[in-house]
């Protein structure tokens, strides 16, 4: 269960640095208000997450 876990883990977080590799700068946006920045950010966090989990059952 810890093995799945910590796989979940860094693909999550794979995927949020691939959101940040591709949309430079998103952070900034967020931090200056911007609301579409935030929903691509929330966006692509909730796909990787259903992916994530989807790809873990069976």
């Amino acid at each position: 269960m810890a093995v799945w876990s910590v796989t979940a883990l860094l693909v999550q977080h794979g995927g949020h640095l691939l959101v940040n590799f591709l949309f430079r700068g998103i952070f900034r946006h967020i931090e200056e208000g911007n609301a579409a920045a935030v929903e691509i950010l929330a966006a692509a966090t909730f796909a990787i997450g259903m992916l994530n989990a989807a790809s873990m059952t069976y």
